[in-house]
């Protein structure tokens, strides 16, 4: 069962589909709106069901990142949620292990059906089967006809392309076969499809919506495969096998109705990230005070001017000042100036388009995310200078400002979301309070992810490596089973500290840090403020120890 849940866990984010009730004609556009869906568990009984939780998996086209709704059920097996989404989309929902899907359009609400009794009989009668175990689901809502298509047909296609044989041909086949090869499934996939729409008589909107599906779900894994192959060894794709960019190009309006389109452009752009060259960036008192200059911060104006005197004629309190100033903005300068260079790079080498609008949006996202610096009109515009599609833009802003109030203090999670937002938080304190003043390295992962159980080795080398230094390497299992995950820990660690996240913590971590699938890594600072949310793994060693090192040396 679990084999199949990993292939959407780790490699399936979600699906996008078009506008409100008319998807065929998707316009190049962005709308976001509030969605509720109200889910029914019929038969739930909260003092013989372990799970209070159920998860609700969207992935953002614009800044691709996967973002977990936690849903607790009340006593009689109800939820309800509302959230914002951009477009149209395919969410994932999660009970108790399995998972299916649904579509979800902003200012609607949709209203989902799940026999819990059913579902739990047809688990006894394939005990002991290999696969997964499908939700079946009833829908009532404006689209209840295309999620019930949808139902019937996702089941379909992992039976196409099962885990472990994509696993196989990634591992086994050079470029050439397996392009050929991926190609060749996606034409059974798109062949299936076509049979199904015929039986079925789907709509022109499912149809589309999945044929773009289908082929954005091949473009994944033919980018996918550069680091993959080999066990990762990031094997350089030649100029030959991108011929499959043609037929499924970068820039297409048309593939806003698929969330796979989302996922190719993430894979892509990491693609891309692996071929930048750092351009080193060498920092003058006039670059600095024009950065100071257009950015909100604690300087003063008198403090400012010193950086504009000769240093020649500076005395010795102004020259102590400039030197400050150097140590606490410098490096922001140069976090700046590097993601403007990136997106001048983007910007050069791709065509024009929603695709390549996307990714330099992803760009700015990226450096709020990790940088946690919020941007002024000034620089916001430098950031945007390439992007030509307004409504990416106007999120992009957007985001911009919610970071604000944050830092402000002021923004606020409304309803149950709010709720949730302190559970989270009051487990995350549960898990880093004790190692106050440490880094700490945080590895998300359970005993039946093949991914998580290959980075281990490298895991625990690298652990022993920085052993007696500030920092922890903290493992904790989520979505599995607690004997097993135990008897793993005995078998593979001596020693080191361990957490296991029930399946209701694990609802609630996931959630914390947006991730829909595992291994997940995160690196915590010495104050217990989370450094990165999706840290490198640990084969990438070089990258990871570096930041890990300058975590060491920050926050003395």
């Amino acid at each position: 069962m679990k084999k199949f849940v990993i292939l959407f866990l780790i490699i399936y984010p979600v699906i996008l589909t078009g506008q409100a009730r008319t998807l065929s004609n998707v316009p190049a556009s962005l709308n976001p709106g509030n969605v509720t869906v109200n889910i029914f568990v019929e038969g739930y009984n909260p003092k013989t069901d372990a799970f209070r939780y159920l998860k609700l998996n969207y992935f953002s086209v614009y800044n691709g990142i996967t973002t977990t709704i936690p849903c607790e059920l009340d006593s009689g097996g109800k939820s309800s949620v509302t959230f914002s989404l951009v477009l149209p989309q395919e969410i994932m929902l999660l009970i108790d292990g399995s998972y299916s899907m649904m579509y979800a359009v902003p200012g609607q609400t949709e209203n989902v059906y799940f026999d819990l009794a059913a579902f739990k009989a047809g688990k006894k009668l394939s005990a002991g089967e290999t696969g997964t175990t499908f939700l079946s689901l009833r829908f009532s809502g404006g689209l209840s006809h295309f999620n019930q298509y949808l139902n019937a047909f996702w089941p379909k296609l992992p039976a196409i392309i099962p885990y472990d044989n994509q696993k196989r041909m990634i591992d086994s086949l050079e470029q050439s076969a397996y392009k050929s090869w991926r190609l060749a499934v996606m034409k059974r996939m798109l062949d299936t499809l076509d049979v199904f729409n015929r039986n079925q008589r789907t709509s022109n909107d499912f149809r589309q919506a999945m044929s773009q599906h289908i082929h954005y779900w091949a473009a994944e894994d033919l980018v996918r495969y550069g680091w993959l192959h080999r066990q990762g060894k990031r094997e350089p794709l030649t100029k030959e096998y991108f011929d499959f960019l043609k037929e499924i190009p970068i820039n297409n309006t048309k593939a806003l109705v698929t969330g796979k389109y989302a996922a190719f452009l993430r894979e892509y752009f990491e693609m891309w990230m692996g071929r930048w060259q750092l351009i080193p960036i060498d920092v003058t008192d006039a670059q600095l005070y024009a950065f100071l200059e257009t950015n909100a911060g604690p300087v003063s104006q008198e403090d400012k001017r010193a950086l504009k005197m000769p240093k020649a004629s500076r005395n010795p309190p102004q020259e102590a000042l400039v030197s400050q100033l150097y140590s606490l903005y410098e490096v922001n300068y140069k976090n700046f100036r590097n993601n403007l260079n990136i997106q001048t790079w983007l910007a050069r080498e791709l065509p024009p388009g929603i695709g390549t609008d996307i990714l330099l949006a992803r760009v700015i996202s990226n450096y709020l995310n990790q940088f946690r610096q919020p941007l002024l009109p000034q620089n916001m515009q430098l950031m945007t200078r390439h992007i030509g599609n307004q409504p990416v833009c106007a999120l992009v802003k957007q985001d911009n400002e919610q970071l604000k109030q944050e830092l402000a203090g002021t923004f606020s999670h409304e309803g149950n979301q709010g709720r949730f937002k302190l559970q989270q938080e009051q487990l995350y304190q549960k898990l880093v309070t004790r190692y106050s003043g440490k880094v700490i390295y945080i590895d998300f992962w359970a005993p039946w992810c093949g991914p998580c159980m290959g980075e281990m080795p490298a895991s625990i080398a690298m652990a022993k490596e920085l052993k007696g230094k500030d920092i922890v390497f903290l493992y904790v299992g989520v979505e599995c089973d607690q004997n097993l995950w135990d008897t793993t820990v005995k078998r593979m660690f001596d020693g080191g500290e361990h957490y296991y996240a029930d399946k209701n913590e694990s609802v609630l971590l996931e959630a914390k840090f947006n991730f829909s699938g595992i291994p997940r890594y995160v690196l915590i600072d010495k104050k217990g403020a989370v450094s990165d949310d999706n840290a490198p793994a640990p084969g990438r060693s070089a990258i990871l120890k570096s930041k890990i090192d300058i975590l060491l040396e920050n926050n003395q």
